[in-house]
């Protein structure tokens, strides 16, 4: 009997004739994927293959799944351009280029889906999730819209409602909620995301609030855990001078819910404007108990200190909030803002300054900041700095660069800078915008260096607009004088007096009509509480 050693040593020589003869009758096919079982045999483990000259690259799924489905894309892209598109096959590319993460081109597939089946809301639905997912919001809105049309359904307008909530397009909200409770009154959401657009409403403010007042008091009803309805409405009763009405509706939130640092903290800032301010101080005391390094509640406090005269304690309280939280420009902004009317020029200075280097404001904010600066400076005798910053002002705060700008033109006549002031005065002027402040502004450096005639060619010009303005006349009357008109003077001295007349008595009537309205509101507040 031939050796398992002798037949191993003619395999080179029998060749692969003998292997195949071999190995059918001594390894079966399920052996090759049971090696345990084989190794116990030393003459089939003689003649197993070696596996590793076989084994095969390992596969790159992902790789290929993207690969098929761009080839599927390109198949359908050529099928349409020989046949035409139908909807089929654009929802087919249109999936496919989603798999790929192509949803632009998806959005393109719907783009042709919706010109073959314009009524259809499904594919409309569709392309509206896309255009959602890249924020394209014109698109978003486009859709929403022609939804609507599709089909004006309450859920329909609710969802374009909610999209203009949330886009800040306050007048497009507040009428889609209103068709929204028009369909169905018994929808808290709308209710109280009409008022919250209501009470951040400014226009014709008295009423605006009421209707704000009763939508939020309308959420609050249908649904109890409207708990930004319950927050909102705090704020409406403040902003309305409806200091009892706030404090009530804070109480009974606290009551509920005790840890609760809103509706606190509003209640604390309502008890400061009905003046009980050791009330208010208890509140904070507490909200401060469990949240010690919150600079909003140690500004509320200093603010109260303000209020009851106390400066020291106030500043005190703005720099502790400055300490446990220095990265908070608005607190800078506060302090700066209370020194500078206490004439604390210097310190005011400096934490304008720090305010401004911390570059975290908006730019409207920045504007006022540099306003407040430059008047600062100006009162400890700094004018260079003075008009610089009332110039960059009118740079931040377009809105108010008029008035910032005719301040600079004051700083550069202190500093007899008459010729800038003048080029100043000059750039201002328009037309269109009835600037007649610079025409008063520019007479008065006209006066100052002998042009007679010039400065009382600006005063008539501004007096012919501004007739109640008792300053005008009073500088128009030097100015006669200086012409030797002492008739001319007396009579717009007489001017002036007649003026400042008028302008008091309507002064007295605004003040008068104001403080009964706000009597009114507080007897009402009263009533209902």
């Amino acid at each position: 009997m031939t050796s398992i050693s002798s037949v191993r040593f003619r395999l080179p020589i029998v060749g692969t004739v003998i292997c195949l003869m071999i190995v059918p009758q001594s390894l079966p096919a399920y052996c090759i994927d049971h090696v345990e079982e084989i190794q116990a045999d030393p003459q089939l483990v003689a003649f197993l293959p070696d596996r590793g000259d076989f084994a095969l690259p390992k596969l790159d799924k992902e790789k290929f799944r993207r690969e098929l489905a761009q080839r599927k894309i390109g198949a359908l892209t050529k099928l349409m351009e020989k046949e035409g598109k139908s909807t089929k096959r654009l929802l087919e590319r249109a999936k496919l280029h989603l798999e790929l993460e192509q949803d632009q081109k998806a959005v393109e597939d719907y783009d042709e889906i919706i010109k073959l089946e314009p009524k259809s809301v499904e594919h409309r639905e569709a392309r509206l999730v896309l255009n959602q997912e890249q924020y394209r919001y014109d698109a978003v809105e486009t859709d929403l819209s022609a939804l609507i049309e599709l089909d004006p359904s309450l859920k329909r307008y609710l969802a374009r409602a909610n999209f203009y909530y949330d886009r800040w397009k306050t007048k497009e909200a507040i009428r889609d909620f209103t068709k929204v409770i028009e369909l169905d009154g018994n929808i808290a959401e709308a209710y109280a995301r009409r008022g919250h657009l209501l009470a951040a409403t400014k226009k014709e403010y008295v009423r605006i609030s009421d209707e704000a007042i009763s939508d939020l008091k309308k959420a609050i009803e249908l649904d109890g855990n409207q708990i930004l309805a319950h927050r909102d409405l705090i704020v409406v009763y403040l902003n309305a001078g409806k200091y009892q009405s706030a404090v009530k509706h804070a109480t009974e939130i606290i009551e509920r819910k005790t840890d609760d640092p809103c509706a606190r903290f509003r209640r604390a800032r309502a008890y400061r404007r009905l003046a009980k301010y050791e009330e208010a101080l208890q509140d904070l005391d507490i909200l401060l108990g469990g949240a010690p390094g919150s600079s909003m509640y140690i500004v509320e406090r200093a603010e109260i200190y303000k209020e009851m005269k106390e400066v020291d304690k106030a500043i005190q309280e703005y720099e502790l909030a400055i300490e446990v939280d220095p990265s908070n420009s608005s607190t800078y902004g506060f302090l700066a803002r209370f020194l500078l009317s206490n004439k604390r020029y210097d310190k005011a200075i400096l934490n304008y300054q720090k305010a401004l280097e911390l570059d975290t404001l908006s730019t409207a904010v920045q504007g006022e900041f540099y306003a407040e600066l430059a008047n600062a400076e100006y009162w400890v005798g700094n004018l260079e700095e003075s008009a610089k910053h009332f110039g960059k002002a009118a740079e931040l705060k377009p809105s108010a660069a008029m008035s910032y700008l005719l301040q600079k033109g004051d700083v550069l006549g202190q500093m007899k800078k008459f010729d800038e002031a003048l080029a100043l005065y000059e750039s201002m002027i328009d037309p269109k915008n009835m600037t007649m402040a610079v025409y008063e502004r520019r007479a008065r450096v006209y006066l100052v260096q002998g042009e007679l005639d010039k400065a009382m060619a600006d005063m008539n010009e501004f007096l012919r607009t501004m007739k109640d303005n008792a300053e005008g006349y009073q500088l128009r009357a030097k100015i006669w004088k200086r012409l030797g008109n002492e008739e001319k003077a007396a009579e717009d001295l007489k001017n002036a007096e007649e003026a400042a007349a008028r302008t008091t008595e309507r002064r007295a009537k605004a003040k008068a009509h104001f403080d009964a309205l706000r009597k009114k509101i507080q007897e009402e507040d009263s009533a209902n509480n």
